[in-house]
């Protein structure tokens, strides 16, 4: 079967599952800002950055088109990008904590952020710590325990 992470798997590595953020949630959190704001100030804004907003849209469309995780019988795996494909990966002995976010809007479409934590894992401008995250995922708790199951049997 051919994948979207087929670029980067190693001869000898095979995909557990994938999965595709929920286009809902997804969505949503591009655009629910938006909705607090009265009517006469939202027209004002929306006026003056009509052409911003419609290309930012754009923009969140074409990375959701192009998000997808997955997990390998050696690793985690990011594929994302608005103008290109690019891939992030997360070494299962690397991996040292989890987490699940259900936010206000996710909590309603059974969604989630499935956060895995690592020491290895610095932003490249400031060396702080940053998250390995897999957004919206539906029925977060359960995958994030089916992940953690496979990554202890995989860590021993």
């Amino acid at each position: 079967m051919t994948t979207v992470f087929d670029d980067i798997l190693q001869s000898d590595e095979q995909i557990i599952k994938i999965y595709k953020p929920n286009k809902k949630a997804y969505y949503r959190n591009a655009y629910l800002p938006f909705i607090i704001f009265p009517v006469i100030i939202f027209s004002i804004i929306l006026l003056a950055l009509i052409l911003p907003a419609v290309i930012i849209y754009f923009c969140y469309k074409k990375n959701y088109d192009t998000s997808y995780y997955c997990y390998t019988n050696k690793r985690l795996i990011i594929r994302h990008g608005v103008f290109g494909a690019n891939y992030e990966s997360l070494w299962y002995k690397d991996v040292t904590s989890t987490s699940v976010n259900v936010s206000l809007i996710d909590k309603g479409l059974n969604t989630g952020n499935l956060t895995f934590k690592s020491p290895s894992i610095h932003s490249t401008h400031n060396n702080m710590p940053r998250y390995f995250t897999f957004y919206h995922i539906e029925n977060p708790y359960k995958v994030i325990k089916e992940i953690g199951e496979y990554i202890d049997k995989n860590n021993k």
